[in-house]
């Protein structure tokens, strides 16, 4: 029997095909991060502190960590699990929605987010088509903590518009090892 794999290294194999569609000359963008919002804030942290990482932090794909998994399934499937995606990118601090949905939401965001959805229907780990993959999407201007009257503050210390996507029960194949020949 193969070795148990994760939500995260399956969400991670989809990235470089969100890549190919999304930034087809570079193959870089959008980078990608995974587990507890603090880790993934002193990542970004550490970036901010080096002379070249600090730009290669956005546009971000980030993996939420808790993830539940059901794994009592027939056994065909390892896991179903509904797993929260964050996808981010830097915005100016003076627009206004109308201008992040001009400059974040309909450039960068909307098309990773559409990318991404894609590479799970196209994945050959995971059994959901495009038209079955029911998803929950969360337009986040302005991406921070929630005050008393609105944002307070920033959740990864920069300015931020996100989509929070949360593709409902994805289905993780078992993975079968290939048979070796009778030859």
């Amino acid at each position: 029997m193969a070795d148990r794999r994760f939500i995260p290294d399956i969400i991670e194999g989809l990235i470089p095909r969100v890549r190919e569609l999304y930034d087809p000359d570079n193959l870089e963008k959008p980078y990608f991060l995974h587990g507890h919002i603090k880790d993934v804030l002193a990542v970004l942290s550490n970036k901010d502190k080096s002379g070249t990482l600090v730009l290669k932090k956005y546009p971000l794909v980030i993996l939420i960590e808790d993830i539940e998994e059901n794994d009592n399934l027939p056994i065909l499937y390892e896991s179903v699990s509904s797993p929260q995606i964050i996808i981010c990118t830097r915005t100016k601090s003076n627009y206004h929605a109308p201008a992040r949905y001009d400059n974040s939401f309909r450039t960068i965001l909307q098309p990773i987010t559409g990318y991404l959805k894609q590479s799970i229907s196209e994945s050959k780990d995971i059994e959901n088509h495009l038209d079955d993959l029911v998803n929950t999407k969360i337009n986040r201007v302005y991406w921070g903590t929630l005050g008393a009257f609105g944002v307070d503050a920033s959740i990864l210390n920069d300015n931020l518009d996100a989509i929070e996507f949360i593709p409902e029960n994805i289905k993780i194949l078992k993975y079968e090892e290939p048979c070796e020949s009778l030859n």
